[in-house]
């Protein structure tokens, strides 16, 4: 005669979380960077090219220090053995209230470890995302003139009747 079981209550076990990808911790200690406003540590994430890129273009990358920034790493899509897609939440608060920017960090595998070459941002609410390579200054120069123009188109700017002269 086989044996009654007897239910127990089972005890909830929790699940140590995943080990992160080191894509993930590079964007993680970069942002950490960011809202800080570590100016020279921010760069040290970036590839060697973006860096160089940066400092012939004049770009600063950097970022003022906020005490009401926070960020969360959302998702990663490995594409490949040397790059990833790290997903980001960053939530600030400004004079209009909170705003939360989702932007997803390009990863590459370098030399020198794992280093951030690019990024894909919303300028605007309702527009589609934008890539921006930040090994590539043009690429750069086109976002910064797109975001100045739809700024500029949002505020109310249109062209006067002398510059269509």
């Amino acid at each position: 005669m086989p044996t009654p079981v007897t239910e127990k209550p089972v005890e909830s076990v929790s699940l140590p979380d995943p080990v992160p990808h080191p894509a993930e911790l590079t964007v993680f200690d970069f942002m950490t960077a960011m809202q800080r406003g570590e100016d020279e540590k921010i760069r040290t994430f970036l590839t060697s090219t973006a860096r160089k890129a940066g400092e012939e273009e004049d770009f600063p990358f950097s970022c003022s220090a906020s005490d009401t920034a926070t960020f969360t790493i959302d998702k990663t899509v490995l594409q490949g053995d040397s790059t990833a897609l790290v997903s980001t939440t960053w939530t600030d608060v400004d004079s209009d209230g909170q705003k939360e920017s989702k932007i997803i960090w390009t990863v590459e595998q370098t030399d020198e470890g794992w280093r951030i070459s690019g990024a894909f941002v919303t300028l605007f609410e309702y527009q589609p995302p934008v890539q921006i390579n930040f090994e590539d200054p043009e690429s750069i120069r086109k976002v910064l003139a797109e975001a100045e123009a739809m700024e500029k188109q949002r505020l109310g700017g249109a062209p006067s009747i002398e510059e269509n002269n």
